[in-house]
């Protein structure tokens, strides 16, 4: 957690001993947000899910082969996540550290995670800074934060990530409001 916050007081050190740069304020907000889980478990039965895990961490390749066969190529990364979303409490969430940091007309947005380009392009788009950069795994690294719609298409990233359909979007409008608030300080 504390990652992205020495890495703002270094670029700030940085950028203040840089003599010749006209880089003009160094701003930083960092703040916690809360992201609920995902606790459904939809796609296999419980006992399923275990059958493909067990024969992928087995190294059973005959039974790996058979199992994508009945259930398709990402099954494995499916099941871990219907596994591991079986072990959440309903409303369970973490505890996500977030920041942004403007340089002048530049702004960088961090967060632990690695979050999908719609949701970056988003930020882009919107940002009242000149540029803006989307700095992926700062303070903790919590897997992907996919887009809503990527969520009903599925896939490797879909089924591996614990987080609800929407935390993309929400964080989008979070990013937008610190990077408001850094134009404006």
């Amino acid at each position: 957690m504390e990652h992205g916050r020495n890495l703002a007081a270094f670029l700030k050190d940085a950028m203040q001993g840089l003599k010749k740069a006209n880089t003009g304020k160094i701003k930083v907000i960092t703040e916690d947000f809360f992201g609920h889980y995902e606790t459904d478990t939809t796609g296999f039965s419980l006992e399923e899910a275990q059958e493909i895990s067990d024969a992928f961490h087995a190294g059973d390749t005959e039974k790996v082969k058979e199992l994508c066969q009945k259930y398709g190529y990402h099954s494995f990364y499916h099941a871990r996540g219907i596994l591991s979303r079986s072990k959440l409490e309903k409303g369970a969430g973490a505890k996500i550290n977030i920041g942004a940091l403007s340089i002048g007309d530049m702004a960088f947005v961090f967060g632990p995670y690695e979050m999908f380009d719609t949701n970056g392009m988003q930020i882009k788009a919107a940002s009242p800074f000149e540029r803006t950069f989307i700095c992926a795994y700062t303070n903790a690294a919590f897997g992907y934060i996919p887009s809503a719609i990527a969520f009903q298409n599925g896939g490797y990233e879909i089924d591996g990530c614990s987080f609800r359909a929407g935390l993309g979007e929400e964080l989008v409008e979070e990013y937008l409001k610190m990077l408001r608030d850094l134009k404006k300080a």
